[in-house]
């Protein structure tokens, strides 16, 4: 049996361990993480600000494309809709840019941060799965698949490695049947 001075700083820390757990302390925040989510969100709105010039351009070319290939004219219109919801996304997170700052408290920051990238990334993978698609109905074929072998998707989840090595199809490159 414990002696008594040992037995009580043991009920201490464990008093103070569940007061720590059920209070709901954070951890997170301080440390000038404030100001560089909110630089993050400026940057993320930046990239999704060029990316959407270059969408019009490649709307552009896609509206070419489908003047004289009427299979095209579909994806067009997809893609013009995807472009319409880039330019709302974008000004709404302006918006919300905007209402915040770099004093704006982490959590309110974090929330609002990761909501903008989830949408940027959601505009994005319709952009490429749009692009992908024009390339296999110029191609006359599929969207080329990379067969993996068992042992690798356990060792590495296929998702992680499009995001590292896989450089985006273009939209004249898709066009023109290049990959």
């Amino acid at each position: 049996m414990p002696s008594p001075p040992l037995l009580s700083r043991s009920i201490l820390f464990s008093a103070l361990a569940l007061l720590i757990v059920f209070s709901g302390c954070r951890t997170y925040g301080g440390h000038d993480s404030e100001e560089r989510t909110y630089a993050q969100m400026q940057q993320a709105n930046e990239r999704f600000a060029s990316d959407l010039s270059r969408a019009e351009g490649d709307l552009e070319d896609l509206q070419d494309a489908a003047r004289t290939n009427d299979v095209l004219q579909p994806l067009a219109e997809r893609f013009e809709t995807i472009l319409e919801q880039h330019r709302e996304h974008l000004d709404t997170h302006r918006d919300v840019e905007a209402s915040l700052s770099p004093s704006t408290d982490y959590r309110t920051l974090s929330r609002q941060y990761r909501r903008i990238i989830t949408e940027q990334r959601m505009v994005r993978q319709a952009y490429r799965l749009t692009t992908e698609r024009v390339y296999a109905v110029v191609t006359d074929g599929d969207v080329p698949t990379q067969v993996m072998r068992e042992a690798e998707a356990y060792t590495e989840p296929l998702i992680y490695r499009q995001q590292r090595n896989a450089e985006p199809l273009s939209m004249r490159d898709a066009l023109a049947g290049r990959r």
